[in-house]
């Protein structure tokens, strides 16, 4: 079997800072998670690229997510996700040249 590369990974750690409060006084509150939850939209539903004739497209996958909050009825002041990126179509391009404007 003839390959032209490997994958390349990336990883990211991504946290989302609110404002603690007890869930019956939301408007005390800056919810964590549901920004934590908008930015992971914005990353998963985001075209990385659209792969090439020898790979698939590049993916991103939200590995963990974690809120650490022992109780039900508190609104959590900062929440954590991390996630991996299979970055596929740069290591296709032959071109040097393209490969360092796509990596700067």
């Amino acid at each position: 079997m003839i390959k032209i590369g490997r994958r390349g990974s990336l990883t990211g750690h991504l946290t989302a800072h609110g404002m603690q409060g007890h869930t019956a006084y939301p408007h005390l509150a800056d919810n964590a998670a549901h920004r934590l939850v908008a930015m992971l939209h914005m990353l998963t539903t985001a075209e990385l690229d659209r792969g090439t004739a020898h790979f698939q497209p590049s993916t991103l996958q939200v590995s963990t997510i974690d809120i650490g909050n022992p109780a039900s009825n508190l609104i959590p002041a900062s929440a954590q996700a991390t996630f991996n990126i299979r970055l596929q179509r740069l290591l296709d391009q032959r071109d040097a040249e393209t490969l360092a404007d796509r990596t700067a």
